[in-house]
């Protein structure tokens, strides 16, 4: 992806050697996907983030972004064997969710850098299973949870209060949790997106 490819012929400027990276999660439920989320065309994504790595590579920070905020509808082209075009809509608003579900990534890094102007230097998507491998490569991820989860609506994570070492697909399952763990709500799961 680059910006020949997204219509915005005035992208924020890069400022310094820093790199920002859109890191977008997708539910597509394509080849093994499918089978871990259940059936559902198109693809959405509850996790919307900038990571801002430092100069030199120091310092990582993560800037989420509610998958629910209303933001301009922007004119997207489409994408070789992916998103259908967005055409614009003078003056109309979506949610951040309807830009990638609608225009694919190229939309979504286009929103994301006209709502901030913040200089997007590449981007990473993950779907799953994706997650899964990540997760798993970097050894796991340490949570504690304050109270048991024995069933939720949509998985069947069971943990036990108290700190628990997820791997896998534990960890997309808790990553994915809504019921158990609040009310399902963007801060609730950004609050996972940073842990």
């Amino acid at each position: 992806i680059n910006h020949q490819t997204i219509s915005d012929p005035h992208p924020p400027p890069k400022l310094n050697n820093a790199l920002n990276l859109l890191v977008i999660g997708s539910d597509s439920r394509s080849g093994k996907n499918g089978k871990i989320g259940g059936p559902a065309q198109g693809q959405r994504s509850d996790t919307v983030m900038v990571a801002h790595i430092s100069p030199g590579g120091g310092r990582i920070t993560g800037l989420n972004f509610p998958r629910d905020t209303v933001v301009p509808s922007s004119a997207c082209p489409s994408e070789p064997g992916g998103s259908p075009a967005q055409s614009p809509a003078v003056g109309s608003v979506e949610q951040l969710n309807s830009s990638f579900a609608a225009g694919g990534a190229n939309c979504l890094w286009l929103t994301i850098e006209h709502i901030t102007h913040i200089h997007l230097d590449n981007f990473i998507q993950l779907n799953f299973t994706g997650f899964i491998s990540v997760i798993n490569a970097v050894g796991g991820v340490r949570i504690c949870v304050p109270y048991a989860i024995h069933k939720t609506y949509y998985d069947r994570l069971k943990l036990s209060a108290g700190s628990h070492l997820l791997k896998g697909y534990q960890a997309l399952e808790f990553w994915r949790e809504r019921e158990d763990l609040g009310q399902g709500s963007d801060l609730q799961r950004i609050q996972r997106d940073q842990l």
